[in-house]
């Protein structure tokens, strides 16, 4: 049974997982869903990033912009990836027959799009004009807080699509995701906690078994 499960998953996804288990295919399938199981785990806490900071900085852009839209902010529409970004998710709610609001842009536009405002190309139009406020517990350098949300970010795509997680330290993510909350909202940090199984699926992760090399005389 274990090599019609490989041949479905495709020996290529399954690379780094046989490298990890010494190519034991039995291991490396039990990894495999263990990696499953602890992305799901991490993905809950990046969903409530996801959402806490897009809205935190909605209000934010909302006071610079006023009274105009927030997305037809001129600093936005000259930005050449994030007016690609903006037109994209225009077009997608007219093509869906939507009317084109603040809720369905925020909607639209992606997690990518929102860390990018934290980006150095922004730093003088709009993180100091006021995006640093979206941030109230929070009195670090802006590059700083832009890697670990760049590195969350990552990390959401790898498990969006599927990807091994199983060789990063998750322990160190998930404390970052959850520093970047606080920073955001204490609150929103402590409810997302409650009941988080990240701890006991971490426990869980299956003992790598690598065969033994032979020894030389």
């Amino acid at each position: 049974m274990f090599e019609q499960v490989r041949d479905a998953i495709s020996v290529e996804r399954l690379r780094s997982y046989l490298q990890a288990c010494g190519d034991e295919l039995g291991p490396a399938l039990d990894l495999y869903r263990w990696n499953h199981d602890i992305a799901g785990t991490l993905l809950r806490p990046l969903c409530d990033l996801e959402v806490t900071l897009r809205n935190a900085l909605l209000r934010q852009l909302e006071q610079v912009a006023d009274p105009e839209p927030w997305w037809k902010l001129p600093v936005l529409l000259s930005d050449i990836k994030a007016s690609r970004d903006l037109d994209r998710a225009q077009q997608s709610l007219l093509r869906a027959g939507k009317a084109v609001t603040a809720g369905g842009m925020v909607a639209e536009v992606s997690f990518g799009f929102w860390v990018s405002l934290i980006g150095t190309r922004f730093d003088m139009s709009l993180w100091r004009r006021g995006l640093y406020r979206a941030f109230p517990h929070y009195r670090g350098p802006r590059k700083a807080l832009h890697w670990d949300l760049q590195r969350m970010l990552s990390l959401r795509n790898r498990i969006g699509h599927h990807e091994p997680i199983h060789h990063r330290h998750l322990a160190a993510d998930r404390r970052t995701v959850h520093r970047l909350l606080g920073y955001l909202s204490s609150d929103m940090q402590q409810w997302g906690q409650d009941g988080d199984r990240f701890p006991e699926m971490l426990s869980c992760r299956p003992a790598i078994r690598r065969p033994r090399r032979p020894t030389g005389r």
